[in-house]
């Protein structure tokens, strides 16, 4: 399974103006695999967890938790320029994305998890960082 020190030095390698272009870059071709299996709505879902989950160690907490539930991550990403940290962006995107993959892995197995995961992650660097190239 993918670990948070993997996704932080993943997201590391890349310069803080990118930080944004590569997280939605993960959860774009993470969701494409995901969506074909539970459907968007079961995307949805597991989403809306992840966040009420993280939501007590994230830059958003000032945000309303309802409100944010509402969001796509996408749209939390782009509305983060200028008001969030390079760093801080990181760290919420690392946050989100194990929690989505624990609860993912919770549901379906390790086993099945990490395959989608290296499907959906197929020829990024993630998986250079994963040593799966």
């Amino acid at each position: 399974m993918i670990s948070h020190q993997e996704i932080n030095k993943y997201m590391e390698q890349y310069p803080d103006e990118q930080v944004v272009e590569v997280a939605m870059h993960l959860w774009v071709k993470m969701s494409v695999e995901i969506v074909t299996i539970v459907g968007q709505d079961g995307f949805n879902a597991l989403y809306k967890r992840s966040v009420f989950l993280a939501e007590a160690t994230s830059p958003w907490q000032g945000n309303d938790p309802k409100k944010i539930q509402n969001y796509d991550i996408m749209i939390l990403l782009k509305q983060s320029v200028g008001v969030q940290t390079p760093i801080q962006i990181r760290s919420t995107n690392c946050l989100l994305l194990t929690t989505f993959i624990s609860i993912l892995s919770a549901l379906i197995g390790d086993q099945l998890t990490t395959r989608i995961l290296d499907v959906a992650w197929e020829g990024t660097a993630i998986n250079q960082v994963r040593g799966k190239m």
